[in-house]
């Protein structure tokens, strides 16, 4: 099958589950088709199922449903799946539970996320944002933070005029939640393939937690306990506890100069996706242009489009992520 072929088929599957879905539906409810931006740029198709007086209902999203269609599965069939996850979810997201979406309702869940800025130029007219290098923070609100996963609530320019704040006020509560509601995480890594780790994302039996809330409170008089001799070469992902958005960790109020103080040296912040960064202590083996060549091959080849963070490698304390709004 073609790309022409493929796009004109897709279309034909959305309109047919739109179709169907409505038809499953009792009278009193309304099924809308839309599009949703997603982080880099990437639009994916939406649809809504909506009860008369309903204000806040799941977005479910089609795309990952038009692999199964292709493979054979019947748009009956994807359509009671639809179904059942609106059913399922709707409740979670009900207005009793969450009042009047007042500034002081989420201040306590507002957090901000880290993404690239060149590739999300048409959504940052939408939202809030604090630009740090060639990348930027945006906030949202947690909404469930779970097993099974996180959910929340994007932050745009009309909740923040609907909350009478600014940015300023928004990155100093996202700041102070942030490192509470996702606590930092960083793991040694014993193979030091910088290439295959990319390419092959994180696997958490190769890895050894060395965190552990390491540094709360150190006297930066004294020197600290060393994560690694000098002449061991060592590998290490930065990411927080849940694994979700942990590139956001390079922010974090002086974790950086911690992670530093630990290894003994600067050291490269490879940006492996928007869930995590690999630390790499700085040696002769390695340069900057050698590493970013590295980032480039693997998001162009492996990394799905929304996961990817930046084709740059920085180098802290050359690099600073500090935040000045």
């Amino acid at each position: 099958m073609n790309a022409q072929d493929e796009k004109m088929i897709y279309r034909l599957f959305l309109t047919a589950v739109e179709k169907q879905v409505r038809s499953m539906m009792p009278a009193g409810y309304e099924v809308e088709r839309g599009k949703a931006l997603k982080n880099n740029s990437v639009e994916l198709d939406t649809i809504v199922i909506r009860e008369h007086g309903e204000e806040v209902v799941p977005n479910i999203f089609l795309n990952s449903y038009f692999q199964s269609y292709i493979d054979g599965r019947s748009t009956e069939e994807i359509s009671e799946e639809i179904i059942r996850v609106y059913l399922e979810n709707r409740n979670r997201f009900d207005m009793e539970r969450f009042g009047d979406c007042s500034l002081d309702f989420f201040r306590d869940r507002i957090f901000f996320k880290l993404i690239s800025n060149d590739r999300n130029l048409e959504l940052l007219e939408q939202l809030p944002h604090v630009k740090i290098n060639n990348l930027v923070l945006i906030f949202a609100c947690l909404v469930e933070h779970s097993p099974e996963g996180i959910a929340s609530i994007r932050v745009d320019n009309a909740l923040m005029r609907k909350w009478d704040t600014d940015v300023s006020t928004l990155f100093e509560i996202a700041s102070e939640n942030t490192v509470k509601l996702f606590p930092p995480k960083i793991f040694r890594l014993e193979n030091r393939n910088i290439n295959l780790l990319l390419s092959h994302r994180l696997d958490d039996d190769a890895i050894e937690d060395l965190f552990v809330n390491d540094g709360a409170g150190e006297d930066p008089e004294n020197e600290p306990k060393k994560w690694i001799p000098e002449d061991i070469p060592s590998l290490f992902v930065l990411t927080n506890h849940s694994g979700v958005d942990g590139a956001s960790c390079i922010v974090y109020d002086g974790l950086l100069e911690r992670i530093k103080r630990r290894i003994g040296r600067g050291f490269y912040i490879i940006p492996s996706s928007v869930h995590e960064v690999l630390i790499l202590p700085e040696s002769d083996e390695f340069c900057k242009e050698t590493l970013e060549d590295m980032v480039r091959d693997v998001n162009s080849t492996v990394l799905a489009e929304m996961d990817i963070l930046s084709e740059n490698v920085y180098h802290y304390p050359e690099d600073s992520f500090t935040v000045s709004v």
